[in-house]
């Protein structure tokens, strides 16, 4: 159909007959559609905006008791554009109600100008509240005012509209972004928690090698953590300098997490490794995908290279003065071996995408994700590999090398033997020597964020 005046007027009746098919069953109708100036009316842009913004309708009317049919609806597109028309099943409610209540979701939408959303009595008459719409493009005036003195070129009006709608939509997709990334972190340290049972670590059923803390523990830090994950993400999604300045930024929420961490477990470190290893990917992973629509992991690995650039020579080997930490004792005995989870950072998690997150493809296509033995199963297998390869600092320092070797000897019997009795030896071992591999329970969360990460197919 050509896109002409009288196209658009055909458009138009047709939406008129529906408003009175409507209006016979003796009911009020809500009908959606856009204020686009001039031609075409539709777009890819109008397309997702309208999709978007009837999705958030449906939910304000829903939230204001206002109940839809589930059986009259129709939404099409025609040469006046985008369109949405269904009826109201509430009977014993005033229509000039439903404008008011429609109105305020007009008037409190940050595109509301660029919507119309009309209600129709019983009788098809249009409900009208009476007030004027102001100009979408000055705001000065009424719309019917500037229309009539013309005082903004068709141009201006398409520009002004464009515009808006795609200030609109990069507002809702990073929000959109950010929670989704968030709460896939706060998931990922979850199931990393769950595993039960953990060689030497905080499980369901015991405290492993730690006395001062115990499954509940972890549940309350991680609620903690959970609020500030999106304070990692904004971040991470409008941060704009270069990337050699992020890491200020990053530790800035992570030591504010810290405190409140140790705030809320009494001052006992439950997950201050995790603060930080999970805090720069949630900012490295939003960072990517504010520059990038679906970006592949490796844009993410390159996003953490580039913000931990020189970490542990920067951290580890300038300090000259006769007091050390743990870590600049174990990088300076052991070299990069002893240098922890800042090596797995500058390296942008070596350990995880080398070894671990083959594994966790190969064990979670999640057909049966609900299958709490599956899961554990595969969560194993995920650790086993972690703890095979893993340098884990903390063992280094507190038992040394040959320790930290059995530890690892341990995990690979374990994993090629598939043994249930190899793996109560190796979870006895850690008991008995009272070493906790921390450093891999991390990674174990690292590698399932950028796992289900990818398993996302719209973001």
């Amino acid at each position: 159909m050509p896109t002409n005046h009288h196209s658009i007027l055909q458009s138009r009746e047709e939406r008129t007959r529906l408003r009175i098919e409507f209006a016979k069953s003796g009911k009020i109708s809500v009908s959606l559609s856009l204020n686009i100036p001039g031609v075409p009316k539709s777009t890819d842009l109008t397309r997702k905006f309208f999709r978007t913004v009837l999705a958030e309708l449906e939910i304000y009317l829903a939230s204001e008791r206002i109940f839809l049919s589930s059986d009259n609806k129709n939404q099409f597109e025609d040469t006046a554009g985008e369109f949405y028309i269904n009826s109201i099943e509430n009977l014993n409610i005033d229509s000039l109600k439903i404008k008011e209540i429609t109105e305020r979701f007009e008037e409190n939408h940050s595109a509301g100008r660029l919507i119309d959303v009309d209600i129709f009595d019983v009788d098809s008459q249009p409900v009208s509240s009476g007030k004027a719409k102001k100009c979408m493009v000055c705001g000065k005036y009424s719309a019917v005012d500037c229309m009539r003195s013309q005082r903004h070129s068709y141009e201006e009006l398409r520009e002004t509209v464009f515009s808006k709608m795609e200030k609109y939509l990069a507002e809702k997709r990073k929000e959109s972004v950010v929670k989704k990334i968030s709460s896939l972190a706060t998931k990922s340290i979850l199931y990393e928690i769950s595993l039960t049972p953990k060689p030497g670590l905080v499980d369901f059923e015991n405290s492993g090698a730690h006395s001062d803390m115990n499954f509940l523990t972890f549940l309350d830090s991680t609620a903690v953590l959970a609020v500030h994950f999106e304070n990692f993400a904004k971040s991470g999604y409008e941060f704009t300098k270069t990337l050699n300045q992020a890491l200020p930024e990053i530790r800035r929420i992570g030591l504010a997490l810290e405190k409140e961490m140790f705030r809320e477990t009494d001052g006992v470190n439950t997950q201050k490794g995790a603060i930080f290893l999970m805090g720069l990917s949630v900012f490295a992973m939003s960072y990517a995908f504010s520059r990038n629509e679906n970006p592949t992991l490796e844009e993410f690995r390159q996003t953490v290279r580039e913000i931990c650039k020189n970490l542990v020579s920067d951290e580890l080997q300038t300090n000259q003065s006769e007091t050390k930490t743990h870590g600049e004792l174990c990088f300076e005995k052991y070299g990069n071996a002893g240098a922890g989870a800042r090596f797995e950072a500058e390296n942008a998690f070596p350990s995880v995408f080398d070894h671990a997150l083959p594994v966790f493809r190969l064990y979670f296509p999640f057909t049966d994700k609900f299958n709490r033995e599956k899961i554990n199963f595969a969560l194993r297998k995920v650790l086993l590999t972690l703890i095979s390869v893993n340098n884990d600092s903390n063992i280094l320092y507190r038992k040394g090398r040959e320790t930290a070797e059995m530890l690892k000897e341990k995990a690979r019997i374990c994993l090629e033997t598939e043994s249930g009795e190899k793996y109560k030896e190796l979870c006895e071992f850690c008991i008995r020597e009272n070493i906790s591999p921390g450093g891999s329970a991390d990674l174990l969360a690292i590698t399932i964020f950028p796992g289900n990460i990818e398993k996302i197919d719209k973001w």
